[in-house]
């Protein structure tokens, strides 16, 4: 399944052109998620080496969603901030450098696939309380 992501995604840059959403969402996961689901802060790594942390937060005025988007950009060193702008497009969390998708069966894990030049995939836990 990772495999078939990463090549989607890999298709889409070799070519030159930006999706206009994200790839179709993948067996067993969301469809139709809410902006809720995401909230909170999700830790995992990038292939299992670099370490990668999403907080998702929404206004409660305007209802947008942003993302605060950490990663490590060298192993053991402090990591990298930005606050992306995103929404829920398809069945993904969407932003301009990633999608985040959640499975059907828990509220407390989920998948990242980056959006870079070598697409890169993360599993990726929320913090804190176990959620359903």
């Amino acid at each position: 399944m990772r495999n078939l992501i990463a090549l989607v995604l890999l298709a889409i840059v070799m070519s030159g052109c930006q999706p206009e959403g994200p790839p179709p969402t993948p067996p067993g996961f969301q469809a139709n998620p809410k902006a809720e689901d995401f909230l909170g802060e999700w830790n995992g790594s990038w292939e299992n080496i670099w370490q990668v942390r999403f907080t998702v937060s929404q206004d409660s005025t305007t209802g947008a969603i942003s993302v605060l988007y950490e990663w490590e950009e060298r192993l053991g060193q402090p990591l990298s901030k930005q606050t992306l702008s995103a929404q829920i497009l398809g069945g993904a969390l969407t932003a301009n450098l990633f999608y985040i998708w959640l499975p059907q069966s828990s509220g407390i894990k989920a998948r990242a696939v980056g959006r870079f030049d070598e697409p890169r995939t993360a599993n990726i836990s929320r913090a804190g309380a176990e959620r359903k």
